[in-house]
């Protein structure tokens, strides 16, 4: 197998490994939404010392990674899937609306000519969602 020259490209096995965890995280998170505070009890200096823990200069595995940033979320966002929030503009979120947001939202789209499908999916779902808003 070859392996790539930069830390960013994963292998065959390591990018399903990632995807099965990250799907794990999304459900577990989802299954247990109940158990975690609606808001969190704000410190910006917290938030700081917790984004300035991961660098290039000291690289960590992806999972480890992605594990910090799914930490960050779970410790220092509102949780809008939670049954007790009752935010006016931020609808709750559901499985497939995370799924259209992977595919949809991550993209490269400099130009429409790079990501056709892609740049029309996402603007779809950006025509959708100010419609449903305005219901």
């Amino acid at each position: 197998m070859i392996k790539h020259n930069s830390i960013l490209n994963l292998d065959t096995d390591e990018r399903m490994d990632i995807g099965t965890y990250l799907l794990e995280q999304i459900n577990d998170y989802m299954t247990h939404i109940r158990g975690v505070r609606v808001s969190p009890e704000l410190s910006v200096d917290a938030v700081a010392e917790h984004v300035r823990r991961l660098s290039f200069e000291h690289p960590v595995s992806a999972r480890e990674a992605i594990y910090h940033i799914l930490e960050g979320l779970r410790q220092y966002q509102v949780h809008t899937p939670h049954p007790r929030y009752f935010g006016l503009y931020n609808p709750r979120p559901n499985f497939m609306g995370i799924m259209a947001d992977n595919d949809y939202c991550n993209i490269q789209s400099a130009a429409f000519s790079l990501e056709p499908c892609a740049c029309s999916g996402r603007n779809r779902k950006l025509t959708i969602g100010r419609f449903v808003k305005m219901q």
